[in-house]
């Protein structure tokens, strides 16, 4: 898998990794693709960083608003399969070329790209088409605030209280 893990990190840090998973300290070669090594370490307390960054307010549009968006969901996928007891681990993916996606679940199954824009457009899709070109079965979700929940291609987009609603109800069942 992708994924590091919080329990192999501490109890305050989950981090993302695109090919490598930790394990009792030592990495392991998962899964055979180019090798891109992307650490991402999301704190999960956001709250926390605001504080030590002395942030009071974020204001939309700005990298801070899109950083915590992302972790927002992010954690809500993460308590969801957690809750739920799913044993398909949450990760991450990168090209070389720097395409993303924020969240695959299992084993490149289902891709969910996170964007806090109000309007998606198509330069918002390249991960997930980039993602959909290496795994063409997987299911491909953009969420954002964009009110308006659609298809564009095989893309489902949604809102993100829509897609908070969807997990938490069974009418998105990622495992």
């Amino acid at each position: 898998m992708f994924f590091l893990g919080i329990k192999e990190i501490s109890h305050l840090f989950f981090c993302k990794n695109s090919f490598y998973q930790l394990y009792n300290g030592s990495c392991f070669l998962d899964y055979c693709c180019p090798l891109i090594i992307w650490l991402r370490i999301l704190h999960f307390d956001i709250g926390i960083v605001n504080h030590l960054l002395r942030r009071t307010s974020l204001t939309r549009g700005t990298a801070e608003y899109g950083h915590a968006f992302e972790h927002l969901v992010i954690q809500e996928i993460k308590g969801w399969l957690t809750y739920q007891e799913h044993p398909e681990q949450l990760t991450y993916w990168r090209t070389h070329t720097g395409l993303e996606v924020d969240a695959v679940i299992g084993d490149a199954r289902i891709a969910i790209e996170i964007k806090s824009v109000e309007e998606v457009l198509p330069r918002h899709l390249k991960g997930l088409k980039a993602f959909s070109e290496d795994y063409p079965t997987a299911q491909t979700i953009i969420v954002s605030l964009d009110r308006i929940n659609r298809r564009i291609g095989s893309i489902e987009c949604l809102y993100v209280l829509d897609f908070f609603r969807k997990l938490w109800h069974h009418d998105f069942d990622p495992c």
